[in-house]
Formats: C-alpha cells, sequence, structure tokens
C-alpha cells in the first residue's frame, strides 16, 4: 500500500551516509592512533609524568607544530602546577629567542625580570616563566597564548616581532614552502595538532627527506624580500591580526597584558643584505650615514637614516618600523593592555646592548626587564605605590648567580654563530670580529684568576635565596669543570627534583659519570638520550669520544651507521661516525662520511680540514684545492680555509692569487702586522711599484 505522502528527499539518507560515513572514518582512525600511543600532543603545556599531582611541564615537541623535528627546537624546560600555589604571583613571558634569552635562558629577559620585580616588591614571590622560543613567530605564539590563559597568569608580557618575516608562513620561512592565507595558516595548524594530520605531515616528511639539522641564520641566506613585495604586507595583517587576537583573548580572561615593541641593533649591525632605495641610495650607505650622524649628536636625522637603512635590508631578521607600529596600534586604547616602547627607550643602541641584530647581552637584557618591571609593577601590586628602589645591574647579577664565567660563555656561543653567513657578508664584519675576539681575550685573562671559583659560589649563593632548576643544571657544569663530581651530581638531582628530566640534563650526567670512572654507565645513559631525542646534536660526538676511550670503536660505528641511515643530512652524526671509523683505521671510509658533510655544508671545517688531510696524503692535491675553492664560494669570509688558501698559493709562486686570498683573509678576522705588511708589499710588486 502506497504511503499518501512522501517522507523526504529520497537522496537525503545517501547524503547523510556519504557525509557521516567517512566522518566516522576518520574519528575512528583518529582515536586508534591515540590509542596506540602514535604521534604527539601538540600543545605548549602538556602533563608531567616525572612531577607531582596536577603538574604541568612545557612540551618538548611543541615545535614540530611548525618545524621539521630534526631542527631540535625546544621550549625553555620547566613545570608548573596548573593550579597557582596561594602567594604566588605568576607572570608569563611570551616572544621569541630575543625574549627566550638566546644565547643563555637562565641569564635572559624573564629572571632578570623576576629579579627586579622581587627586589621591588620584597616579600612578594614572584615567578617569571620563560614561553619564549627560538625562531618562532606569531603564527607560533598565538596557540601558546590560547593555552597560557588557562593556567591562571596574573599577567603576559609580550616581546615580538622580529621573525614575521622569516619565521612559519612567513615568506622568508625555510620551514614551510608556501605563505597561505591566515584562514588556511590556522587550518593547517589544526590539522597537524591530529594525529592524522601528523600521520599524513610524517609520510610526506620522509618522502621528502626531511630530516635536515638547524643552521640558525646560515639557512635563510636566499631568502631576501625586498620592502615592495607584497608578500610583506600580507606579513604585516597576519601579524596584527595574530597579535589583536593574543590581547583579546587575555582581556576576555581577565589578564592585563604588557606589551613592548622590539629593539633591535641600528647602530652596528649593518644591513645583511642591502639593497637600493627609490632615491637610488644603498642601505649601507645610509647605515653608515646614520651611525655618523647619531654618533656626533645629530639623533633625529640619525635615527631616519638607520630606520631607513633596516628597511631597505633584504634579509630580514629585525622587526622594522611597520612592525613596532603595529605594536603600538594594537596597544593603544584597549583596556588592560600597557604599551613599552622598547625600541625607542633604547634607540640609538648598539654593542653595548646586543651581540648582533637583535640578542641582547646581559646589559641589554636588564635594560628591557626594568622598562617592562615599570609597566609590571602597577598591574600586577596596583596599592604598593611607586616608591621602590631601582635595581642595579649589578644586585641583579648576583641574584641570578650571573658572573664572568658565564658572559664567556654567552660570547662562545654567540662566537659560532656570527663567524658564519649571513654575517660573514655584513660590512661591519671585521670590526665586529675584533670587537668580538678582544672581548673574549679579556673576559679569559678574567677567568685564569681564579674564575670559575667565583662563579661557583656566584651560583652557589643565588640558590640559596632562590632555587632555580635552570640554575642548578649550570651550577652542575661549573663543578664538572672543577672535577667536583658528586657536587656535580647532586646539582643535576636537584635540578631533576625541580624539572623534568632533558637531554641536556642527561647528557650532563653522563659526562659526569663517564669522567668519573663510571664509563659504561655513562655510556648506557647517552644511549637512552639517543632514543629519547635523536635529533639533541651533543649527543653523538661525546657518545663518539666515549666509545673511542673504551676500545669499542667497531661497537659504535654499528650503532652509528644505522643512525646515519636514518638520518641522512644530519652532519654532527656523519662526523661523529667518521671519528669512530678513523678511530679503526678505516680512513677512506671516514673520508666519505666528510666528503658528505661538505655537500651540505661546503666549509664545515670539522669536515674540511680532516678531508683535505686525506686528501694531501692520497697525492690527490687537485682535488684538495677545488675542495678549497668551493668553500672560499660558499663562504669567502672563512678565516682557517682563506689561511689555507693564502699558504697554498705562496708556494706555488702564484702572487696574484695570494694577493686575493690575503684580501679575504684581512677581512675575515684581525691579522698579524707582519701578514699586513707582506701583503701591502706584495700590492705594491704587482702595480709594478716599489714594495714598502
Amino acid at each position: 500500500m502506497k504511503l499518501p505522502f512522501r517522507t523526504g528527499p529520497s537522496w537525503l539518507p545517501k547524503l547523510i551516509l556519504a557525509v557521516v560515513s567517512p566522518l566516522a572514518f576518520l574519528g575512528t582512525l583518529e582515536l586508534a592512533l591515540r590509542i596506540a600511543d602514535y604521534g604527539r600532543d601538540s600543545r605548549f603545556f602538556i602533563a608531567d609524568q616525572q612531577g607531582p599531582d596536577g603538574a604541568y611541564r612545557t612540551n618538548p615537541r611543541f615545535t614540530e607544530l611548525f618545524f621539521p623535528a630534526s631542527f631540535g627546537l625546544k621550549p625553555f624546560n620547566f613545570r608548573l602546577l596548573k593550579e597557582k600555589p596561594a602567594g604566588e604571583v605568576r607572570v608569563f613571558l611570551i616572544g621569541e629567542s630575543a625574549a627566550m634569552g638566546v644565547p643563555q635562558a637562565g641569564f635572559g629577559m624573564a629572571p632578570q625580570l623576576e629579579s627586579i620585580l622581587r627586589q621591588r616588591f620584597p616579600g612578594q614571590v614572584v615567578q617569571v616563566y620563560n614561553l619564549g622560543i627560538t625562531a618562532i613567530n606569531s603564527h607560533a605564539i598565538l596557540p601558546i597564548v590560547k593555552q597560557a590563559v588557562r593556567f591562571d597568569p596574573d599577567l603576559l608580557v609580550f616581546y615580538m616581532g622580529n621573525n614575521e618575516v622569516v619565521g612559519p608562513y612567513g615568506p622568508s620561512s625555510v620551514a614551510t614552502e608556501r605563505m597561505p592565507p591566515l584562514a588556511l595558516v590556522r587550518a593547517s595548524l589544526w590539522l597537524k595538532s591530529t594525529r592524522i594530520g601528523q600521520l599524513l605531515s610524517n609520510a610526506m616528511g620522509a618522502a621528502a627527506g626531511r630530516d635536515r639539522d638547524w643552521r640558525g641564520m646560515e639557512m635563510f641566506v636566499q631568502k631576501s624580500v625586498a620592502p615592495d613585495d607584497p608578500r610583506l604586507h600580507a606579513t604585516y595583517r597576519n601579524f596584527s591580526a595574530n597579535l589583536s587576537e593574543m590581547l583579546e583573548l587575555a582581556s576576555q580572561a581577565g589578564i592585563p597584558s604588557v606589551v613592548s615593541t622590539v629593539a633591535v641593533n641600528h647602530l652596528d649591525c649593518a644591513p645583511f643584505v642591502p639593497i637600493e632605495t627609490d632615491g637610488g641610495r644603498s642601505a649601507d650607505e645610509l647605515f653608515y650615514e646614520g651611525r655618523e650622524l647619531t654618533r656626533s649628536g645629530r639623533v633625529e636625522e640619525g635615527e631616519q637614516a638607520l630606520r631607513l637603512a633596516l628597511q631597505y635590508d633584504a634579509l630580514r631578521f629585525r622587526a622594522d618600523q611597520r612592525m613596532n607600529q603595529i605594536i603600538r596600534e594594537a596597544a593603544a586604547g584597549r583596556s588592560g593592555v600597557t604599551l613599552v616602547d622598547s625600541a625607542q627607550a633604547l634607540f640609538p643602541a648598539g654593542r653595548e646592548s646586543f651581540f648582533e641584530h637583535v640578542h641582547f647581552t646581559f646589559e641589554g637584557n636588564f635594560r628591557v626587564a626594568r622598562l617592562l618591571a615599570d609597566a609590571a609593577g602597577p598591574l600586577l601590586f596596583p596599592g604598593a605605590g611607586e616608591a621602590w628602589d631601582e635595581a642595579s645591574a649589578e644586585v641583579v647579577a648576583r641574584d641570578i648567580g650571573f658572573s664572568d664565567l658565564g658572559r664567556l660563555e654567552q660570547w662562545k656561543v654567540m662566537n659560532d654563530l656570527v663567524t658564519r653567513p649571513p654575517f660573514t657578508g655584513q660590512s661591519t664584519y671585521l670590526e665586529d670580529r675584533r670587537y668580538a675576539l678582544e672581548t673574549m681575550d679579556r673576559l679569559g685573562e678574567r677567568l685564569a684568576q681564579g674564575g670559575v671559583a667565583k662563579a661557583a659560589n656566584s651560583v652557589a649563593d643565588a640558590l640559596s635565596s632562590n632555587p632555580r632548576a635552570w640554575l642548578y643544571l649550570y651550577q652542575a657544569k661549573i663543578e664538572l669543570q672543577r672535577s667536583r663530581f658528586q657536587a656535580a651530581l647532586d646539582a643535576l638531582d636537584r635540578h631533576d627534583a625541580l624539572a623534568p628530566e632533558v637531554a641536556e640534563s642527561m647528557v650532563v650526567r653522563a659526562i659526569v659519570l663517564a669522567q668519573s670512572g663510571k664509563p659504561e654507565r655513562g655510556l648506557a645513559l647517552l644511549r637512552s638520550v639517543v632514543e629519547k631525542e635523536p635529533h639533541y646534536p651533543q649527543t653523538y660526538p661525546l657518545l663518539a669520544s666515549l666509545w673511542i676511550a673504551m676500545g669499542k670503536a667497531s661497537e659504535g660505528a654499528a650503532d652509528f651507521a644505522a643512525w646515519v641511515e636514518s638520518m641522512p643530512a644530519n652532519r654532527g652524526i656523519r662526523l661523529a661516525y667518521s671519528q669512530l671509523l678513523a678511530a679503526q683505521g678505516l680512513v677512506e671510509e671516514a673520508a666519505g662520511q666528510w666528503e658528505a658533510v661538505l655537500q651540505i655544508v661546503p666549509d664545515d671545517e670539522r669536515a674540511l680540514l680532516p678531508y683535505l688531510q686525506y686528501l694531501f696524503q692520497q697525492n690527490r692535491s687537485d682535488e684538495a684545492i677545488d675542495r678549497m675553492l668551493e668553500a672560499h664560494a660558499y663562504n669567502p669570509r672563512n678565516f682557517s680555509n682563506n689561511d689555507r688558501l693564502v699558504q697554498l698559493y705562496q708556494q706555488k709562486g702564484d702572487k696574484e692569487r695570494t694577493l686575493e686570498f690575503m684580501r679575504d683573509l684581512m677581512a675575515s678576522g684581525p691579522v698579524s702586522e707582519e701578514l699586513e705588511r707582506e701583503y701591502e708589499r706584495l700590492e705594491a710588486a704587482l702595480a709594478g711599484g716599489k714594495a714598502p
């Protein structure tokens, strides 16, 4: 019997089935992947299985949303309770590497801000948590803020804006190939946060062989963006939208915010890739003009020239004037938001505040931290008034355990950075090298007079008043230098009681064990680090050295062969493998590893020097010369390689090429007066004049 009416379109059940079935399948697959423990939790804070009930930790795999895991970029390691302890005043410092405190986060902006606030408001338990991460930008910071507001902070402090062009989804990114519209960026990040998305991403990554190691700014050398590039204007819009949403999230949660403009090194950092302005003037020309005007007291004129020079630097690692204006506009008229104009307050800033383009010296961090404290104090303690004693840099240094040892360690880290491209292409490179080397020499001389013991005492004093996990780890490293092994182990135990155990603390413990007569335990611990954090670079050379010292080079080589196969673009693993091969007399096989490293970075001195020695021993001098010239073409400011080329062509009697590489050697760093005189004699002789 036919019904007198229709119950609905005949196609509706089919449509529902067509929609529901794929969704059900995807939901089931996502659940199955989670049950199988596939993939990772993509949130910034994750439950800490090592800590007490209710403890969370920073997620060491958070950055894999934005970068290959092989880059090894991690948040600062700490633990916190989601329920804030009674009496704690909780501040989150949010940003990129400058906010994080590169080169030593434990002496950077966050601990200095905490120290200043504690001194200004005695009796208050202020905890400033470091949420900064190297190489991220506002696309990555937004999901951090979305979660951070649920952890009951009393204040959010934002210091960001340097990486909008070079960071994830920026026009110069090395991690993301395209710059999609903002809506697609957020959709992509949501997909990557799912286990299905991670499965797809991992499959695509494996197919593309993406296991590159992180090489910092050197990776961006070919990523120039001109001021009129339309992608730059889209970058400004994205930054504005992301920052506005962050501030709105804080406002909706009832959390006040301090947002700072970004100070950069205008005065002593020449453009990386200078291009011409519309008027035909080079960015380098503007830089030197602005510096001279500023130093002669004509600061306003100098500022115009220096800011224009920055705008016409096509390698955009520094927040420009427009980026800072966006920050000012985002803060203007917004309830609960206080602006700190660090960019203007520090201008004109140079070497007294910066190691290079954006990363602060201790003094630079102190200057910014004091400005942030000025704004944070009334928001955190509105009834306390403003009659506080001004904290000095010396007092803050004592409070956080900073000494000449820490200062020298910072310079050594930055020295490794700034002797690589793109710094080697700056017109200020030679004067920067002189300044850095002179500074390190002075610090080394001071430390020779009992400086390490003084540093140990400074750290112990700082820990007695305010125990901090990172500072215990630093204490362990100092005690290791002093061969006080039990003291180092005690410090590591205290670190692990306050913060999650991580690759760095495990590696330090392994070194202590190995050097204190327990090499087998050290070896076992290092191998467990490889399983836990395969991209932590310090593990591999230590493993190789330990295997060799124990007479087990062949055993180690077997493991390294497998690691090289799984991570073929990792130079550190190949270099460590070459040590094990060479220790067994397998020099030809070691040479194969050196050659593979040089295919990635042609002037990597760790591979170039032994490979050249191998080639010369094999009477393959033409190949050796070709390798040196390839290295020179890649980096004309490699001091060691230029020195070799000078000696080579001197021996050949080729005066023209000797002069050419002498010129490059002199531009690579300070040389002896004798070499300078030899250069002048040779130049005069080739010009047909008399040698001086």
